[in-house]
């Protein structure tokens, strides 16, 4: 068994989001949070499993961090 641990630092809003995006499709991951740190943890029977889900989830947060980004650029928090 394959376990990966990701660790994400950022403001409360950035992980808020990430979190809600993620959580809803990945039951299978465990997402624990503080006030400024979020772990991202699951785990894979093979290498290739483990590898396609770390990219899938990198991917994916980074994603979210570019509209986040652009959305905090254009003000469109209120």
């Amino acid at each position: 068994m394959i376990e990966i641990e990701i660790r994400l630092r950022g403001d409360k809003e950035f992980l808020n989001l990430i979190t809600l995006s993620l959580k809803p499709d990945y039951k299978d991951i465990l997402f624990e949070r503080t006030d400024d740190t979020l772990l991202v943890k699951f785990s894979a029977d093979e290498i290739t499993k483990a590898r396609a889900m770390f990219n899938t989830i990198t991917r994916l947060v980074q994603s979210i961090t570019d509209i986040y980004t652009l959305a905090k650029e254009e003000n469109l928090f209120r």
